[in-house]
């Protein structure tokens, strides 16, 4: 039996890791001295050691890596197999989301442009920017400028 600071140096990794996967029942001492606490490993732990770190690293949960250390090499490497399967369709799926997106977001923005041109078209007659104080010759900027205004707010809308 190894002590818990000679089991951490024989796995690369720290105590505290070892506490936690004690404490966790992922990976418990063989036995842990009643009287000071001491926890105490065998070394062919370090064979569940390296399985835990490479199924961690796999993104693998812990419940799921709970149930792969009972199993047999074979097993465990068939999930590995159905972990990389996973990923790979949620890699497809975020490839074709990242191609739909700027269609969308041209069509989104031709909506908008066509609602604000629908919209500024229902003013028909300038004259009335005098009632707010504006000259009437600046009639097309001022529809430009609130047409971009009505824009980004729409798209910013979109976007929360």
């Amino acid at each position: 039996m190894m002590t818990i600071k000679e089991f951490a140096a024989l796995c690369r990794c720290n105590a505290q890791t070892l506490r936690y996967y004690d404490k966790i029942d992922l990976l418990k001492p063989v036995h842990v001295d009643s009287w000071t606490g001491y926890r105490y490993y065998d070394k062919t732990q370090a064979i569940d050691f390296v399985k835990i770190k490479n199924l961690q690293s796999a993104d693998f949960s812990i419940e799921e890596i709970k149930a792969l250390l009972q199993q047999d090499d074979q097993q465990v490497y068939a999930a590995f197999a159905e972990k990389i399967r996973a990923q790979e369709q949620k890699l497809e799926n975020i490839r074709v989301i990242q191609q739909s997106y700027l269609k969308e977001k041209m069509d989104m923005e031709k909506i908008v442009g066509d609602l604000a041109d629908f919209m500024l078209g229902l003013i028909d007659d300038y004259e009335q920017l005098r009632d707010f104080g504006l000259d009437p010759k600046d009639g097309e900027g001022i529809a430009q400028m609130v047409k971009d205004y009505m824009t980004r707010m729409v798209l910013r809308q979109h976007a929360g």
